[in-house]
């Protein structure tokens, strides 16, 4: 199962959030980060668009390691909290292609 983050942002349309997910992929034996434009509904119901998404590979991973995801979920988030690295461009370019903006 992916670890998720979802980091709010403002847009003048529906999405108003990024959903940021790490996860293994068991046929290319890697670890990536994928990121979506999401909506949250008044119910707490979050739609995610899977198809409009960013990817960055991480690392190679013969076998899924949940410990070593989790850490990776905690470098994430620390990367948008100083709001540096990586995955923070990557949510960046995301956040311009879709007019959204963080908060």
């Amino acid at each position: 199962m992916a670890r998720q983050i979802f980091v709010d942002v403002t847009s003048a349309g529906e999405m108003n959030r990024v959903c940021i997910s790490v996860d293994h992929d068991n046929q290319r034996k890697r670890v990536f980060i994928a990121c979506y434009p999401a909506q949250e509904r008044p119910d707490g119901q979050v739609v995610v668009a899977i198809t409009n998404g960013k990817y960055l590979n991480l690392e190679e991973m013969r076998r899924r390691n949940n410990k070593r995801l989790d850490a990776l979920l905690d470098d994430v988030k620390e990367q948008m909290a100083s709001k540096r690295g990586a995955v923070y461009d990557l949510v960046v370019k995301l956040c311009e292609e879709y007019k959204l903006a963080l908060k």
